[in-house]
């Protein structure tokens, strides 16, 4: 049996380690609550003061297994509702449906439970099971604005855009500050964009890139700029890139973009930074010689790692649009660019090297230039435009704009 005196100090060193997290020393608590679990490792509460200490510190792994540790020794809605949190974090939905379950069977009537418990059937897309908890909650709290959004949500991801749009608008109104209800505009604009799409639209990736992410899809020498493919793969040659660019001019030239600056994500990019330069009488500058107040325009000529291509643009402080003339992660990621030239779910390939010399990147530009020169007139080009100056101006960097 443990000695009482050693359980004793275990209370003391969660308590003091209570207070050394309130103080803002989270090093110093740590180990308080490892010395507290040391000194008596059946008390619940020392492994939930240490769960919660791992979990502020995003060691999730380690802070569900002290969750599980507490319950196993002392079942707690506490317990519970620590552990149900930590899964959703760790993206671990079905076990979170059964520990929030468990919430529910200790409390009934606990709201906090019943709406974990539907943003876990959410993410699960058991979107009627959502439904059915979140209307049961908004029947007691009516004017509680997450659970509209959520229930937006659901109904945008089952297709009913009309739904979604009202019960996003709701969560709009409803919002207690500006920013709860900037969190909801990204998601109403995606109904709206669908709204506004007859009911195939899905089929066309035009229509679907601007429903669903508010990004222009430009094409290129492979297609008409209106209907365009998802490409197996793409081969650019310089007559492709000039079509893209051309298309990319045609649409600035609709909107009235004047660019500042023009900037690459990498030196691969640096002929098509070039060209772009010239088109929009625009400097080419490194992206740490930005200005906040620059408008820019990033361009990437072979997007291939989402992320690599986000952390550039996150460097950028002021107003930009961001071009990748090839992106070749169709299917892998949600992260695009604002304005798209191919996408494709294989990859593509540039007609010059993956990081030319600068001599090389001029001799390169050259030619992409006289291509561009060469080009014919392209019938649907107007109805390009149009597509997005008059029929569908809600894109994803007007709204943010």
């Amino acid at each position: 049996m443990l000695d009482e005196s050693r359980h004793g100090q275990a209370y003391i060193h969660v308590e003091h380690g209570e207070a050394l997290e309130r103080a803002g020393r989270f090093d110093e608590a740590m180990l308080e609550f490892k010395r507290a679990v040391e000194a008596d490792p059946g008390l619940a509460r020392a492994h939930l003061a240490l769960g919660y200490h791992y979990q502020r510190k995003g060691l999730l792994t380690k802070a569900a297994e002290e969750f599980r540790t507490a319950l196993s020794l002392e079942e707690s809605y506490e317990a519970y509702y620590s552990l149900g949190h930590v899964l959703i974090d760790l993206e671990q939905y079905e076990e979170a449906v059964q520990v929030f379950a468990r919430c529910l069977e200790i409390l009934p009537d606990d709201p906090s439970s019943r709406y974990e418990l539907a943003y876990a059937y959410y993410c699960l897309a058991d979107y009627q099971a959502a439904l059915t908890l979140l209307k049961e909650l908004l029947g007691s709290y009516p004017d509680d604005w997450d659970l509209y959004h959520l229930s937006g949500s659901c109904y945008l991801s089952m297709g009913d855009y009309t739904a979604a749009a009202q019960a996003l608008e709701t969560a709009v109104a409803k919002a207690p500050s500006p920013a709860e209800a900037i969190s909801v505009q990204d998601t109403l604009a995606i109904a709206r964009r669908h709204l506004e799409m007859d009911a195939d639209h899905d089929s066309r990736p035009k229509d679907r890139l601007y429903a669903d992410y508010g990004v222009i899809y430009l094409g290129s020498g492979g297609d008409d700029g209106i209907t365009i493919p998802e490409y197996e793969g793409y081969t650019f040659r310089y007559h492709d890139v000039a079509v893209t660019l051309r298309r990319l001019y045609a649409i600035a030239l609709g909107f009235g973009w004047h660019f500042d600056a023009i900037a690459m994500t990498d030196e691969g990019s640096q002929p098509l930074g070039l060209v772009l330069s010239r088109l929009f009488h625009a400097p080419l500058k490194p992206v740490e010689e930005l200005s906040p107040t620059q408008f820019t325009l990033v361009v990437t000529a072979h997007g291939s790692v989402p992320e690599l291509c986000q952390v550039v643009m996150e460097r950028i402080e002021g107003p930009m649009l961001s071009f990748i003339l090839g992106v070749d992660w169709a299917g892998e990621s949600d992260l695009l660019p604002d304005i798209v030239g191919v996408l494709s779910n294989r990859p593509v390939a540039l007609p010059w090297g993956s990081t030319p010399s600068r001599r090389e990147a001029a001799t390169i530009a050259g030619k992409i230039s006289r291509a561009y020169n060469a080009l014919g007139p392209e019938p649907t080009l107007q109805t390009q435009v149009s597509y997005y100056t008059d029929l569908h101006r809600r894109l994803r960097f007007l709204s943010e704009a």
